[in-house]
């Protein structure tokens, strides 16, 4: 799905703290396997595929804790960054995440420092019943429902997508177990379609909804890393 095409304009995210200027230094791409190209080189149409995270992707019966710092992006799936300066204000925790509050965006920066797209968490709400029509209990305990916003601009590149769907978020427990592999099909009864986030985001497209997610932690740190690294983290509790 035009891999190379996504690698060449795959954002970076905006972080600071001097681990992070190490990673930058270092030539880590954060955030391109967060990325997905519409069309192929030639411009003709791709082959019908699943976005990674959704229901016909990933197993209903999968919820997996674990202690281990997430495993690092595929083998070719990093480009390198620009030179991108780092945020001497930002706040990074333990695990390399950048802090954020409720409200606050990530932002995700293009290979020329441009914002490509901000991600907000307004709110997380801990449920164990849902509004859905077809409403399911939760397979792991509870739903933690987050309302998310998501704005990409036109520096996102064109033909590309940001990944936004559950597979991109895990929970951080106080205990420091990573709480991964969250989307369940009852996680996907609670609400409908149209108040859902999509699991992709276009150049200029702007969306706001409800993220589910089946989990036995709720509490913590809620984590938006596309590549399954370094990323944005905002409280639970």
């Amino acid at each position: 799905m035009g891999g190379k095409e996504a690698m060449r304009r795959a954002p970076h995210p905006r972080v600071g703290g001097r681990r992070h200027r190490r990673l930058l230094a270092g030539g880590l791409c954060l955030l391109t396997s967060a990325l997905v190209a519409c069309t192929d080189p030639a411009g003709s149409p791709p082959s019908p595929s699943v976005p990674a995270g959704s229901p016909e992707a990933s197993s209903p019966e999968a919820s997996e804790t674990v202690t281990s710092s997430p495993s690092p992006s595929s083998p070719g799936s990093s480009a390198p960054p620009s030179n991108i300066p780092a945020d001497p204000e930002a706040s990074v925790d333990e695990s390399g995440h950048v802090t954020k509050l409720p409200g606050e965006g990530a932002e995700l920066l293009s290979g020329d420092g441009s914002v490509a797209a901000r991600v907000t968490v307004y709110d997380t709400e801990v449920m164990t019943e849902c509004p859905g029509e077809f409403a399911e209990p939760p397979q792991h305990g509870s739903y933690v429902v987050v309302d998310v916003a998501v704005a990409a601009t036109d520096a996102l590149g064109e033909g590309n997508l940001l990944l936004v769907g559950p597979a991109m978020w895990t929970i951080v427990g106080p205990d420091g177990a990573v709480q991964r592999d969250m989307e369940t099909t009852a996680a996907w009864t609670c609400f409908a379609t149209e108040e859902r986030l999509p699991y992709t985001v276009a150049p200029g497209e702007s969306v706001r909804g409800r993220l589910v997610l089946d989990t036995t932690t709720t509490t913590g740190q809620l984590v938006y890393s596309p590549n399954g690294g370094e990323g944005w983290s905002w409280p639970l509790d």
